[in-house]
This record gives C-alpha cells, structure tokens and sequence, in this order.
C-alpha cells in the first residue's frame, strides 16, 4: 500500500516456476470452449516444415565484433564485468537454459577467471542481485572462449546477468570490447569493488560492450 502524499512509482517483474513442462500425471485439466453460436468458419493452411526442431537455441549479446581490450598498466586487476538482459527481452524464452556463457579475452596472462550467473538486482541500486552460477575456466588470449555451465541456469522471468571475474598481473588487457557502435549500457557493467558501475561512466570515449554472448537452449 501507498499511504504517504506521493504518487508511488514502481515496476513489476512476474517470475514463474520453472522445470517441470507437464501437468501432474493424475489430474484433470479443466478446459472448457464457449459454444458460439453463428460462427463464420474459415480454411487455414498449416504447412509443416521438415527442418522444426525441437529446441530453438538462441544467443543473447549486444556486442559486435573484438575491438578494445581493458586492463592496468601499473597494477594488476581484480575486475567482474556483465551484461543486463532485462525481463522484457527474455519473456519469450522463459524455461529455457542458459548453457553455456562465450567471452573474448584480449591479449596478456590471465592468472584467475570465472564465468558468472547473477539473479536480478533491485531497482534502486546499481548491479546484480546474488551469485547463482560461477565456474572457473582456463582462457585462451586473442580468442573466443566457451564456457559450458555444469549446472544450466532456467530462465524464470527476471532481468538475467551474466559476466565474469578476472585476475591478471600489470600489463595485461584482457577485459574485450567492441568499437561501441551499437553500445548499450546494459552491455558495460564493471565492478571493480563493491559498487558496479557503467565502462564508460566519466570517460563516454569508453561506452562500450563488452565481448559476452549468453547461449541459450530448450
């Protein structure tokens, strides 16, 4: 309830249970047609296609191809960086699976790295919710790296996060961007303490997206 002078503003994100596609095998399902009557009937043609599948796999980024790499000349990194797919992009995907999460690191050693899962933060303060996915994984320099989640996170409805951390010495620019042409700020989050923050905040020369593609299936 709103019971002080202002008008409340406030958003609303539905989440469903998710992981079990079928009703209970001993139950009824209630479904009941309303007779219309003087009904105009009309012919539709249903054309099967040979190639439907039954998964629709589908890669979630906003990035376009490799162009800048972020580190620290002087010292070595403590980064997570992220992405933000927000509820209204993944409405048509709930239950799906985010398999696998695909990054670009740039060029130098990279002593520690995780791919990572977060739940939705709140509205009121900047970043992600709480870790519900990490797993470690030995990257490869200059290239494309797949990370295939052991436990795949189900889609329930809320805004998605999916990142990294990364540890590497001084001298190493690891953390991949594009060139910013279709930037989006959900495409640069970084947090290089508690606090997340934009890529770009203080320096809009830096409003770029980072290299993260989240792969989905089922």
């Amino acid at each position: 309830g709103n019971e002080g002078q202002q008008d409340l503003e406030y958003d609303l994100t539905p989440t469903y249970e998710v992981g079990t596609p079928f009703a209970p095998r001993n139950e009824k399902i209630n479904y009941t047609v309303s007779k219309v009557l003087n009904s105009q009937l009309s012919k539709v043609d249903l054309t099967a296609s040979t190639s439907a599948s039954g998964s629709r796999d589908v890669v979630l980024n906003y990035d376009g191809d490799p162009s800048n790499a972020f580190g620290n000349a002087n010292d070595g990194i403590q980064w997570r960086t992220a992405v933000v797919f927000r509820a209204d992009m993944l409405k048509d995907y709930v239950g799906m699976d985010l398999s696998s999460v695909e990054v670009f690191i740039g060029d130098g050693a990279v002593t520690s790295f995780e791919a990572r899962v977060w739940q939705m933060g709140s509205y009121n303060v900047p970043g992600p919710g709480d870790l519900i996915a990490s797993q470690a994984y030995t990257v490869t320099p200059n290239d494309w790296n797949l990370i295939t989640l052991d436990t795949p996170v189900k889609l329930n409805g809320q805004d998605l996060w999916v990142g990294y951390y990364i540890e590497a010495p001084a001298n190493s620019f690891v953390a991949s961007t594009d060139d910013g042409t279709n930037y989006n700020p959900d495409g640069s989050w970084i947090a290089f303490g508690p606090g997340w923050s934009h890529l770009g905040d203080g320096n809009p020369d830096y409003n770029l997206n980072w290299n993260i593609h989240a792969h989905l299936t089922g």
